[in-house]
């Protein structure tokens, strides 16, 4: 756990075991449960009192699915598009490899934002349905 000006973060760990605090560039503080600071932290707050409300939120309600880059990418060419596509369409409306696009698509349709249908040797891929897409917007991010 980090120590922070102002307060001891160590205390979050042992209020919620398994959550990991620290203090972001901005001064406020963010948790994640296990592992180090990603680039989106699942929880925030001002204080520490704040900070520890916002992980019984989300241990109660579930944490979102955040999308990286190339998912996002991904997805909303399969959102603009018309009907479903192949991987080598997604990949040209995306600007993503077709190797990535590819992973990508298999990786969405594990986690459900996806489906797809075969159609000769491949798959042709089309978005969820609209709440499954919906679940993946995190507060605040643009």
């Amino acid at each position: 756990m980090t120590r922070a000006a102002g307060g001891d973060l160590a205390g979050v760990g042992t209020t919620c075991p398994g959550w990991r605090a620290w203090r972001t560039r901005d001064g406020a503080l963010a948790a994640r449960k296990g592992g180090s600071p990603p680039a989106g932290p699942h929880a925030r707050g001002g204080t520490q009192a704040e900070l520890l409300a916002a992980i019984e939120t989300a241990i109660t309600t579930g944490l979102p699915a955040a999308l990286r880059p190339a998912e996002d990418a991904a997805l909303g060419a399969l959102t603009a598009a018309p009907g479903p596509l192949p991987v080598r369409a997604v990949s040209g409306a995306s600007g993503l490899h077709i190797a990535t696009a590819a992973r990508v698509l298999a990786a969405l349709h594990a986690r459900g934002l996806v489906t797809r249908r075969r159609r000769g040797r491949g798959y042709r891929y089309a978005p969820a349905a609209p709440q499954a897409v919906a679940a993946t917007e995190l507060p605040g991010r643009d």
